[in-house]
């Protein structure tokens, strides 16, 4: 019987092996994968940098307005910003990808302050309340931190639109949280071309 135990255990971490061997392929095979529709997808955004060139110096402005179109539509503030610094050189992104994210904060802000405004404000409530508090006592300082916060950046644009928080404070508090998400996203865009 020591024989057999002796058997069956020398065959334990051969089957553990072959798991182990059968992960790695696996996810070697998965990276692989990654890497192919990665590079699928990075090959239509170097186009960018050509579309920005031709454009001359209305390419930031170009920019600026697909960048609030686009982000209005639903598509992601990374990929936006990653995307300005594959149009632009890393300093040139930052800085028109700060200004498309400040644009775009607030033109939302102010879209949803004066055109749906009461009937969400009616909605909200209570909960509402206590946001416009928060907003009242900390203003700019409430804006950058959440602006530093992983978070969805049109609905915050809205829902700081419903609250009496200044459009000057939203703005310059906007610009401070975005600044380095802007610098590092730009960058991030600019190592992939």
């Amino acid at each position: 019987m020591n024989r057999a135990a002796e058997v069956s255990g020398h065959a334990r971490p051969g089957h553990h092996t072959i798991v182990r061997l059968a992960v790695l392929a696996v996810l070697i095979g998965a990276t692989a994968v990654a890497g192919y529709l990665l590079n699928e997808w990075i090959d239509p955004l170097t186009g960018l940098h050509g579309w920005v060139d031709r454009a001359g110096s209305a390419g930031p402005l170009l920019f600026v307005v697909l960048f609030l179109a686009l982000n209005t539509l639903g598509v992601p503030l990374p990929v936006l910003g990653t995307a300005a610094g594959i149009a632009f050189d890393p300093v040139s992104g930052a800085t028109t990808s700060l200004a498309a994210m400040t644009i775009t904060a607030c033109a939302q802000f102010l879209l949803a302050r004066h055109i749906v405004g009461e009937r969400v404000r009616q909605r909200l409530g209570h909960a509402l309340a206590r946001v416009n508090q928060l907003v009242e006592r900390r203003g700019v300082l409430a804006v950058a931190g959440a602006r530093l916060l992983p978070g969805p950046f049109s609905e915050f644009n809205m829902l700081a639109g419903l609250t009496r928080l200044e459009l000057r404070d939203f703005t310059i508090g906007t610009i401070m949280g975005c600044a380095p998400k802007a610098f590092v996203w730009s960058g991030l865009g600019a190592l992939l071309v």
